[in-house]
């Protein structure tokens, strides 16, 4: 058998939920405590970390993440030793017992994009590891299906249930905030522009300071419904805090989220999410943050882009895991900058 596997999928083998179902079925592990929403696995351009063992010929098979439709699905599991990630009627598998001894703790990452697939593995704590890729078709979720997962986003809270239910909502909210920042009909509110009379003759992305109030205002409505506290530059011992969100259990504790945004291109990028956001969890007193990047990558703006550090992010997000939490940090990307049009093709 060769040491990796592509293969389409027959979709009509799959089990999916007869069409009277009301909502897809979604099962995500209870190890990602709430630090992954259903509405990230809706993206068209998206990533997920996780951890996990090879326990050899006993480790349990099973879904570690699944979301199937009749007209979606999306899958990350383990089967027969193999590592699996399933998108519409691609997959791509890697084996597990060459990733690390049995028992030692792995790391794998999924990346996807409208148009192609990537799947990583190795052991933990080393850059070094085995990845598979593949282009695909065009694939996206149905209207019907981002249409729910919008509804379930805005349900109204008044307190939540225990961790995992408040931290998805916060996620869900943040991921959310893709869509409407990366579609506004005029991106230069995200510029300063500069001009010479009457002609533009340069634009230079805002700082992350000036576009705290767009950031604020796209979340208010959300931040109501789902009985979301926000305090906008949080005074901490160590310094100002971008936002601190709280919200109420069912049994009287008040937990909270940290959420920082950093302009991709600042070369304080790293250090933002390795130094300053974790001191930041440490004295505002909250075990979760959000780590916000700021790509304004496109026809205004060149730098670095933003996936070339994916495997470096995810190595320092875990890096500062802990007992309690693998991940403490979900990292999201918002792309600002300036579409490229068919015509500059």
């Amino acid at each position: 058998m060769s040491d990796f596997v592509i293969w389409r999928v027959d979709s009509t083998s799959m089990s999916y939920p007869p069409p009277s179902l009301k909502g897809p079925s979604v099962q995500i592990d209870p190890s990602f405590d709430g630090m992954l929403a259903p509405t990230e696995l809706l993206r068209s351009e998206g990533s997920i970390q996780f951890g996990l063992r090879d326990e050899g010929p006993e480790h349990n098979d099973g879904a570690i993440v699944l979301m199937v439709d009749k007209d979606f699905i999306f899958f990350i599991g383990v089967s027969d030793g193999y590592i699996m990630f399933c998108r519409g009627n691609d997959l791509l598998r890697l084996p597990l017992k060459e990733a690390g001894k049995p028992g030692q703790e792995l790391q794998s990452i999924v990346g996807w994009t409208r148009t192609h697939m990537m799947l990583f593995l190795g052991a933990f704590a080393s850059s070094n590891g085995r990845a598979v890729e593949c282009d695909t078709e065009p694939y996206e979720p149905p209207k019907t299906l981002i249409d729910w997962s919008r509804k379930q986003g805005l349900a109204p809270v008044i307190t939540y249930e225990n961790e995992t239910a408040f931290y998805a909502r916060v996620f869900t909210m943040l991921g959310s905030m893709e869509g409407k920042l990366e579609n506004v009909h005029d991106p230069s509110c995200y510029w300063d522009i500069h001009y010479e009379g009457n002609r533009v003759v340069r634009r230079t992305p805002k700082r992350e300071e000036d576009l705290h109030s767009i950031v604020e205002s796209v979340l208010s409505d959300h931040l109501f419904l789902s009985s979301i506290d926000v305090f906008s530059e949080h005074v901490t011992e160590a310094g100002r805090l971008d936002f601190l969100l709280v919200g109420s259990l069912a049994d009287g504790r008040r937990l909270k989220v940290c959420v920082e945004f950093k302009n991709t291109h600042s070369p304080d990028y790293m250090r933002g999410l390795v130094q300053q956001l974790p001191t930041y969890m440490v004295a505002a007193g909250a075990e979760v943050g959000a780590y916000c990047g700021l790509d304004f990558q496109g026809l205004w703006y060149e730098g670095r882009k933003v996936r070339d550090r994916m495997a470096e992010i995810t190595l320092a997000i875990r890096s500062l895991g802990n007992q309690r939490r693998q991940y403490p940090i979900q990292y999201f990307v918002y792309h600002l900058g300036k579409k490229v049009s068919a015509s500059h093709r």
